[in-house]
């Protein structure tokens, strides 16, 4: 699976590490987190396209999660993603 990310007008993209969170896959671009529990929300990112599985999101609220937030530290990629960072 791929995981493209769109950051400060730039794009990249990359393989992913399944059993790896999307913030472990993504380690190279320093997304700011705290407690990598899903409960401080500073991992918040943005899905643009793709399916995610979280393991836990106290972060978020279900309208949140509806539109494509996801708290990096306990997303899991179920396909090829897109992420704004």
């Amino acid at each position: 699976m791929k995981i493209t990310i769109f950051i400060d007008d730039k794009v990249h993209e990359r393989d992913l590490i399944q059993d790896q969170s999307i913030l472990e896959n993504l380690k190279d671009f320093h997304i700011p987190y705290s407690c990598k529990k899903g409960h401080c929300g500073i991992c918040i990112c943005q899905i643009k396209s793709g399916e995610v599985e979280m393991k836990n999101s106290l972060a978020l609220t279900d309208k949140e999660i509806e539109s494509g937030s996801i708290v990096t530290c306990q997303a899991f990629a179920k396909s090829n993603i897109e992420i704004i960072i």
